[in-house]
């Protein structure tokens, strides 16, 4: 009887199989060429972004080979996809790898399209001085005084509340802390009146880095920095580009080294570009910056002469004002940059606003928008 049950059931399950690899294989055939690799790709990617599948970025790309030798096109969402597979392996070569083949299969089109844009700063003194005439001044940011004049001005308040409150316990006079509340607000005034109110704004910029978050500023911020980036084919998606993400990019590709060293504006510039995005698109509507640093950029080009990347004159004076002429191009460079694609910086910004947006969900963004 229980080898009966035990026939029947294998019966059963060998019917099961038969109807559900002919389905299977039906659906499969009805499939165009097209719609049957970028199925395979989307799966692939999705196990490579896994740990268990990180071998399997080898076969992606292979994959991406073989569809662009067969004229196969590769959709916007398989593209993102694959950009996701490859942000996961955390290594710069293999995302310049995966994004240089997907542009051979027709994906990621809009990568480094900017490129072309870019301009280093003149040389010839001249042209240098024309250049920088009229130029967007490079954003200040003092975030320890800003914190410094925050902290002290809660400590006034502080000492004045603690005073009035403690006063009639301790039994002592509360005239010094009333004493000290009129000469905090007469520093106040005169402060508005006289000084343009800069104190003011330093201690309000300093409060704001202390107990706010501003989403719509973080959104800005990083948008104009992803945007840039993908538009001018650097292969690092971050959302918040800094010094040492910038240095293990250009000593994690060998032609961007080359670039640096050649001077042209591939190089130190377009890095310069990227690291100065996120400032651009925060200070397009916000004249104090508080999420991005601009001082990133400066810093990147110390260390970068430092490490031998660029060269130097000797001179550190003379260094530093280059640097200084060189951030402020790059800074209104990156403005323009973001402003001539409005629109697809608000789009992106939008999503970043709403939050969850994965890399390749917003290289798939940027590559769909037509306006």
């Amino acid at each position: 009887m229980s080898s009966t049950t035990d026939r029947t059931s294998s019966e059963a399950s060998a019917g099961s199989s038969l109807v559900v690899s002919k389905s299977f294989d039906r659906v499969l055939d009805s499939l165009s060429d097209q719609d049957r690799y970028n199925a395979v790709l989307q799966g692939l990617a999705g196990i490579a972004v896994s740990s268990s599948g990180k071998d399997r970025f080898v076969e992606l790309l292979k994959l991406l080979d073989e569809m662009a030798d067969r004229n196969i096109g590769c959709t916007t969402r398989s593209g993102g996809a694959v950009v996701d597979a490859a942000a996961s392996t955390a290594e710069v070569a293999k995302v310049a790898t995966a994004m240089s083949k997907l542009r051979r299969t027709g994906a990621a089109q809009k990568f480094s399209r900017e490129l072309t844009r870019l301009a280093p700063l003149p040389l010839d003194e001249r042209r240098r001085a024309r250049a920088l005439k009229d130029l967007v001044p490079t954003p200040s940011d003092d975030r320890g005084g800003d914190l410094m004049h925050a902290g002290a001005f809660l400590g006034v308040v502080g000492f004045d509340f603690a005073g009035d409150g403690l006063a009639p316990v301790l039994d002592f006079d509360a005239t010094v802390p009333a004493i000290l509340s009129l000469a905090t607000a007469g520093a106040v005034a005169l402060d508005i009146f006289q000084g343009g109110a800069e104190r003011s704004r330093r201690v309000l910029a300093g409060l704001s880095r202390l107990f706010t978050r501003d989403v719509s500023r973080e959104s800005r911020a990083e948008a104009g920095a992803f945007l840039a980036g993908y538009l001018t084919g650097l292969p690092c998606f971050a959302f918040k580009p800094n010094v040492l993400e910038a240095l293990r990019m250009v000593e994690g590709m060998p032609e961007l080294k080359e670039a640096f060293q050649s001077g042209g504006a591939g190089g130190a510039h377009r890095t310069l570009v990227w690291l100065l995005s996120a400032v651009a698109g925060e200070h397009l509507t916000h004249r104090q910056l508080i999420v991005s640093d601009p001082r990133q950029a400066t810093t990147f080009l110390l260390l970068a002469r430092e490490r031998g990347l660029l060269p130097s004159c000797g001179d550190a004076a003379a260094d530093a004002e280059d640097d200084e002429m060189a951030v402020r191009w790059a800074f209104n460079e990156a403005r323009e940059l973001l402003r001539d694609n409005e629109g697809m910086f608000e789009a992106l910004r939008q999503r970043l606003e709403t939050g969850g947006a994965t890399v390749g969900e917003c290289v798939s963004l940027i590559d769909r928008y037509r306006g």
